[in-house]
């Protein structure tokens, strides 16, 4: 199903944007084991956050 759904995004999308939705999920991914697994994000991860979501909003309007 997954595979499904990639391949429909990339037929309708371009890929960079589609890429781009993949790499907000590491976003979420660190997000709920801060919130519900209570785990501590060093600052690396911090930097790395905020970086992806640069990378994201540069494509998106790019």
């Amino acid at each position: 199903m997954a595979s499904l759904g990639w391949f429909s995004a990339m037929s309708m999308q371009t890929v960079a944007l589609v890429k781009t939705l993949g790499q907000i999920e590491i976003l979420f991914s660190l997000l709920i084991s801060a919130f519900f697994f209570k785990e501590k994000l060093a600052r690396s991860d911090h930097l790395g956050l905020f970086l992806v979501i640069l990378a994201a909003i540069m494509v998106i309007w790019a």
